[in-house]
């Protein structure tokens, strides 16, 4: 630590240091000369500890980070957010809090929104094979709605490295080989984040499939991505904060992902209807392009730091 910061305080021409997690921020906080912008991008005293700790010793381990983060938060110059709930979780006050959407840098956003459903099977994305990120949901979901005749696939990472490398999901090597999931399945090596928009290019729905303990607060940065690629969704109905644009933008649908038979019935309703998926990408580009990409919210965070 007295490293870290010995390196930090000897940073040439540094006016702000940026962190994302809190204990950067407390390091940061260490080094008088400079300014800290400290990044909440998720509520800490819920989601993940939730599932860590033991239910007997929650409501103390809830209490003792909410309080230490909202003491960081305080001594912090400017404290940004994905909404307005996280900064109230943690005492943020208006004049020195503000909500910056996780846009994707330019390079990443397409120029037009890509057509959907062109090839037999429509294809949905779920991202990393995970125990609590919902995949298991996801592939019962798939294996149903293929029962019911729906030529449907999902592309997923089931590793952090080689495809038959240590699984991210224990599990999800011997559910994806069972009979009913047989061609349902892309599966795909480790990708840097700049190859995703290529990766993203054959897919037809973007899915976030988190449980209710992650999704209620939850507003990711793949959620953005799809949008700036024009990707249509399907998001938890249980997020306020994604099902509100899903729902004002009409662009994609909300299901219950602890509930297999809600994701199928989602897509099964995508797959009936290609025209309206098409619609669902354009507004998903529009939306993006007017509201969520990232030079309106830089220049918001622009204003706020050189005040």
């Amino acid at each position: 630590m007295r490293s870290l910061r010995a390196a930090l305080a000897s940073l040439p021409d540094v006016d702000w240091v940026y962190t994302p997690d809190p204990d950067a921020a407390a390091l940061a906080l260490t080094v008088s000369r400079v300014r800290v912008l400290f990044d909440i991008h998720e509520e800490y005293h819920k989601g993940h500890l939730a599932q860590s700790v033991p239910r007997p010793t929650r409501p103390a381990s809830e209490r003792a980070v909410r309080t230490t983060l909202a003491l960081i938060a305080k001594k912090c110059d400017l404290v940004t957010s994905v909404n307005q709930a996280i900064l109230d979780a943690y005492g943020v006050t208006d004049d020195h809090g503000l909500v910056t959407f996780n846009s994707p840098p330019p390079w990443f956003a397409r120029s037009s929104p890509k057509p959907t459903g062109n090839s037999n099977a429509l294809t949905f994305f779920h991202g990393k094979a995970l125990a609590g990120n919902g995949t298991s949901v996801v592939l019962d979901a798939v294996a149903e709605v293929r029962s019911r005749g729906v030529d449907a696939r999902v592309v997923m990472f089931p590793s952090n490295g080689n495809v038959d490398g240590p699984p991210y999901d224990a599990e999800f090597a011997a559910r994806s080989r069972e009979p009913d999931l047989q061609d349902s399945l892309d599966l795909l090596s480790g990708r840097p984040h700049r190859a995703m928009p290529e990766v993203l290019s054959n897919v037809d729905v973007g899915l976030i499939a988190y449980n209710r303990v992650l999704g209620v607060g939850s507003l990711p940065n793949r959620f953005f991505e799809y949008l700036a690629l024009g990707i249509p969704v399907i998001v938890p109905e249980y997020s306020p904060l994604m099902s509100e644009i899903v729902a004002r933008e009409g662009l994609g649908l909300t299901v219950d992902f602890e509930d297999p038979a809600s994701v199928a019935n989602g897509m099964q309703q995508m797959a009936a209807d290609l025209p309206e998926l098409t619609a669902m990408g354009r507004r998903a580009k529009e939306s993006f392009d007017r509201t969520y990409s990232w030079a309106p919210a830089f220049h918001r965070l622009r204003d706020r730091m050189i005040s």
